[in-house]
């Protein structure tokens, strides 16, 4: 994290110069990066030609300026030894407030990721994969400031910051075909499809549900029109993903800007290109339900569309309708436990990976669910596979 210059007021050239370099030298000091062991108020004076009213002024300023600067944002710098911690270093009810796991959980988690035991930042820097665990399930789990997750972790904020990245990028790397190949799913569609049966589900041969979501940005500097949506009146990036019955999102496509269409989103996510090839060697099709936003096709059905509809469709659109707010629960379930994706201020698109920072927090919710359930598991007495099972594949 690096040093916050404050706004100064209405001062020459030299003066802001004398006044930034004391600044970053109160700033160094607090921090414990100071070898020098010269006064502060000390260092403005170096330039003996400057007029003494000017010093004077510049003096009294820094006076009052300091103490509201120069503050050790919310953690004490020598608490920070970067000694790693690790998931005994909890009890069970701090893992399920700042993980969102229960304890043994946390290493059942461990395990089924297969964590590499040591790994390193974009910059270098090393840390051990279960201390990288913890930090992006605590950082995912609420939008709290890195300052104030410094003294837990003993890292500086930058470098947690750093851990993050690195931990997310991994988690994607990794597992991010669990949300981009649907094939893989192909065994449990007719389980899936037989307990929408039992749920009394109408349309027989549904397996799944697909939706489109928006997720609020931080007004960008540049670029808003294209990620303006005139529907929702806000600045956004879009995903489509698919849900199963058990509560799990198989597929999940994006970003997309979040002025485009949900049709669009399915064209460029090539999904039907993957049913498709999955079932051109089936003697049986499942079919995926949507809203009336996409097209009817051999894989995707919607509800009946128009105003003179007879009174067997409307109750099947009604019917239907219920079933498919199962897709609602699932996004919900994601910013419920993955609270950090819904604090717009601090989802900056050109300034950090939004995408994979979602992503990331789609397949965590999913291994959670794995765990422990979720809302449609319940309603339609779904099972989800294991933690174990899911990862293997």
């Amino acid at each position: 994290m690096g040093y916050t210059i404050p706004v100064l007021p209405a001062l020459d050239r030299a003066q802001r110069e004398r006044f930034l370099k004391v600044y970053m030298a109160v700033m160094q000091e607090k921090r414990g990066d100071s070898d020098s062991d010269e006064e502060i108020l000390d260092i403005p004076d170096l330039d003996p030609s400057s007029d003494d009213s000017d010093d004077d002024n510049l003096q009294a300023f820094i006076q009052h300026a300091i103490p509201m600067f120069a503050k050790n944002d919310g953690f004490d710098a020598s608490d920070c030894t970067n000694d790693p911690v690790s998931i005994s270093d909890f009890n069970d009810t701090e893992c399920w407030l700042n993980f969102r796991f229960k304890k043994g959980d946390l290493y059942r988690l461990q395990r089924a990721f297969n964590v590499p035991a040591v790994m390193k930042t974009s910059q270098g820097h090393k840390f051990t994969g279960e201390e990288g665990l913890l930090i992006m399930l605590n950082r995912l789990a609420y939008p709290s400031r890195l300052s104030d997750l410094a003294p837990k972790f003993k890292r500086r904020p930058e470098r947690l910051s750093e851990l993050f990245r690195a931990m997310t990028d991994w988690l994607v790397n990794t597992y991010g075909h669990l949300l981009e190949d649907i094939k893989i799913w192909g065994p449990y569609m007719k389980p899936w499809s037989q307990a929408l049966d039992n749920a009394e589900c109408p349309i027989p041969g549904i397996w799944a549900f697909i939706d489109g979501t928006l997720r609020p940005l931080c007004r960008p500097g540049i670029f808003q029109g294209v990620l303006y949506s005139g529907h929702k009146r806000v600045h956004g990036i879009k995903f489509q993903s698919v849900e199963a019955p058990c509560g799990l999102i198989v597929h999940l496509f994006g970003p997309i800007a979040g002025h485009r269409h949900d049709s669009f989103m399915l064209r460029e996510s090539r999904l039907l290109e993957q049913l498709e090839e999955y079932f051109s060697d089936k003697d049986v099709i499942f079919l995926i339900y949507g809203d009336p936003a996409y097209p009817i096709s051999d894989f995707i059905i919607t509800r009946f569309k128009g105003v003179n509809l007879t009174p067997a469709e409307k109750m099947l659109n009604k019917f239907m309708s219920s079933c498919r707010e199962a897709v609602e629960w699932a996004f919900g379930k994601v910013l419920q436990y993955q609270a950090y994706l819904d604090f717009k201020k601090n989802l900056k698109i050109l300034l950090s990976p939004v995408s994979n920072q979602h992503k990331a927090g789609v397949l965590v919710t999913n291994m959670h669910t794995c765990l422990y359930g979720c809302t449609s598991s319940r309603y339609f007495d779904c099972d989800p596979p294991t933690l174990e099972e899911y990862c293997a594949l």
